[in-house]
């Protein structure tokens, strides 16, 4: 017997071994072994079994090596997501074995008790409240209605369809994935439900939880490993109706998949920035094809490639235009920062609605998409600013931990008390994040409780929930955050929503950075009147009369759509063209700028430039990351099976030249390029 094994390590082929005797019975494909790899071992897996006949124009069989140990008594992942990663290496050039070794990881690594241990842990108490509570029961809107029944036929089918959910926030899109699982449910199928961070997701999974019971899991990577295997054994055992987790989720093998649902479809979360660079709703989509499942797109905001897609007929679209109860959206009013000075960016228009709020016992959100208290530090008297030796960024100040950091490569220093250029002591803090606002608002409303959200203040294990339940439970009067505070909360007493800088990501050098100035203005504003008390949101920016931020605050989503558009299909970007990013890099800069004019040559050389533009290469525009120099090129194209093929034959003949330590990092279909 013989083995195709993918190695778990960056190589480019599936390799060949021996199966000897005794392990014969005990070989399957998904089960991982221990092989000889020239003088190391390593670990890979079972791709494909074959005998000696399959292999008869193999030429010295005998000398093929033998594998040494079959490492799990039964199969970790199952055929069909074998295939899926099959895939995924092929259309991300990604090898095979580190796809596969992204697939396992939302597996325990541990081998398996005979009797697990129940993990008390913060899912299980939520699986103790339901217990304790009656599910709740929603009437569902004409438009619910509608989109529930055409799923369930979809379901019924067995027919592969894909469905854009675009609904205004609080029009009850998570009611709708529910009822598309009850229904996947009913007729013997399992559904997986994708989030952006599960951290931040713990509403919808209290409410799954409330209707499904012990039929609900929940995989990611904040588990501990007890409570992975606990979970895992589960699905293994078929005791779980759906799962719910983040994009890694997708790859775990759950038996007869019926339905995908990928919550908050826009969101840059989804994909993957480093190493194997996959988008999770795109390959979601790929399993959901693979298998005749149905996929449930949903966002307020959706991106422009899936509204495209619905325009082209790939995707079929449902609409969810009004709030429950036909409550109204909340009014946006700008605030023009222009002529306000240097100042905070707490305007007096701004705190004069924060505390009518809280005069009426009600919550406020704020979003500053900066974290830390000042962005810089700088020299009056020379213009030097302290920067991060690794990263071509200027070190935050971060006031409560007394250090200037690096928020890329987390690089901390005490800041200076004297310049070292000048030697001059007039350094000075400047700019604001969220760490001053929170501050601020201290001395502002001292008898307010304040909770700040961001990475600084939820880097411990459930700090998130325990932020939200605070809130949920009237504990805290304002909470201000960056990105965090924007995603899927539902808090009833918020009645007031401020955008402190709405223009930050304007300055982005990112051709999507109007679209995402427009999803988080209006992400920000959802969380608003939601319940009974009407809600407000304040827009403060630099740029009012920029079109993200116009058609954002009027709720406009078509005509932003359709200008934003245009733009793009004039500068040829996606979702008129696919692109692919090249990212080189490497310790030396010389080498780098070397290596890129070399697979420059080899692009120009190997591609048909009437079908592929090629820009660059030219510096990143972070040219210096975690001690790495950059430059990039891009690829366009509007035939992406063209250009991955040839761009593969390039890699393939670079990867054979002297490249002096450098690099290279593929991106298809890239998010950032930064």
């Amino acid at each position: 017997m013989f083995l195709h094994i993918a190695i778990l390590r960056p190589l480019d082929e599936i390799l060949l071994y021996k199966c000897p005797q005794e392990l014969i019975k005990d070989a399957a494909v998904g089960k991982r072994v221990l092989v000889p790899l020239r003088t190391q071992r390593a670990i890979g897996l079972i791709m494909k079994i074959s005998g000696s006949e399959d292999l008869q124009g193999l030429q010295d069989q005998k000398n093929i090596k033998s594998i040494l140990k079959i490492i799990d008594p039964y199969p970790v992942i199952d055929e069909s997501v074998i295939s899926l990663c099959k895939w995924a290496s092929d259309y991300y050039l990604f090898p095979v074995g580190m796809v596969l070794k992204t697939a396992l990881s939302s597996l325990p690594t541990s081998k398996p008790p005979h009797q697990p241990t129940r993990i008390y842990s913060l899912l299980e108490s939520i699986r103790q409240e339901s217990r304790l509570s009656s599910p709740e029961v929603h009437d569902l809107t004409e438009e619910q209605k509608r989109a529930v029944n055409a799923i369930k036929q979809a379901l019924l089918e067995d027919i592969f369809t894909v469905y854009l959910l675009h609904g205004v926030t609080g029009s009850g899109k998570t009611e709708v994935y529910i009822q598309a699982v009850d229904e996947c449910k009913r007729l013997g199928k399992t559904s997986i439900v994708l989030v952006p961070e599960i951290a931040i997701a713990s509403q919808l999974v209290t409410r799954f939880i409330n209707r499904f019971g012990e039929r609900v899991a929940v995989i990611h990577s904040g588990l501990t490993k007890g409570e992975r295997l606990s979970e895992w054994l589960r699905i293994k055992e078929k005791k779980v109706d759906v799962l719910i987790g983040v994009r890694s989720a997708i790859f775990v093998p759950v038996d007869n998949l019926g339905l995908v649902v990928i919550d908050e479809e826009h969101e840059s979360a989804y994909k993957q920035e480093e190493g194997f660079r996959y988008n999770a709703r795109d390959v979601a989509i790929m399993r959901a094809k693979m298998l005749n499942a149905t996929v449930i797109l949903g966002s307020a905001t959706p991106s422009l490639e899936t509204l495209h897609n619905v325009h082209i007929g790939k995707y079929k679209y449902m609409s969810l235009p009004y709030r429950i109860n036909k409550k109204p959206l909340p009014p946006v009013q700008i605030v023009d920062m222009r002529k306000r000075g240097a100042g905070t960016l707490l305007t007096k228009e701004l705190q004069r609605a924060i505390k009518k709020r809280l005069d009426n016992k009600e919550q406020v959100i704020l979003f500053l998409n900066r974290r830390g208290f000042s962005r810089f530090v700088l020299c009056d008297d020379c213009g030097y600013v302290p920067a991060c030796p690794n990263c071509s960024v200027s070190l935050v100040y971060h006031r409560r931990e007394g250090k200037i950091c690096c928020h890329y490569c987390e690089y901390k220093a005490h800041p200076p008390d004297i310049c070292p250029l000048c030697k001059g002591q007039n350094l000075k803090a400047l700019g604001t994040g969220t760490e001053r606002i929170e501050e601020e608002l201290k001395g502002l409303f001292p008898e307010a409780r304040i909770l700040r959200m961001d990475k600084d203040t939820t880097s411990k294990r459930h700090a998130h929930h325990f932020i939200l339940t605070s809130m949920e439970k009237m504990k805290a009067h304002i909470l201000v955050g960056t990105q965090m505070v924007t995603k899927g909360l539902d808090l009833p007493e918020i009645t007031l929503a401020g955008v402190l800088l709405a223009d930050n990501l304007l300055h982005l050098p990112d051709f999507r950075s109007a679209e995402r100035t427009f999803q988080l203005i209006t992400q920000v504003a959802g969380r608003t009147g939601r319940k009974d008390k009407p809600g407000e949101v304040i827009v403060q920016t630099f740029n009012p009369d920029h079109y993200s931020i116009l058609y954002a605050s009027r709720y406009e989503f078509d005509r932003f759509y359709q200008f934003e558009k245009s733009y793009r299909k004039a500068a040829g970007y996606p979702p008129f063209k696919r692109l692919i990013r090249i990212l080189l890099k490497g310790n030396k800069a010389d080498n780098v700028i070397s290596g890129s004019a070399m697979l420059k040559e080899m692009l120009d050389k190997y591609m048909d430039l009437t079908r592929i533009e090629i820009a660059g290469p030219v510096p990143a525009p972070f040219h210096k990351l975690r001690g790495k120099h950059r430059w990039h090129i891009l690829l366009k194209s509007e035939d992406m099976k063209y250009m991955r093929t040839r761009l593969k034959k390039v890699l393939h003949t670079f990867a054979m030249e002297d490249t002096r330590g450098v690099q290279i990092e593929v991106d298809v279909d890239p998010l950032h390029i930064l």
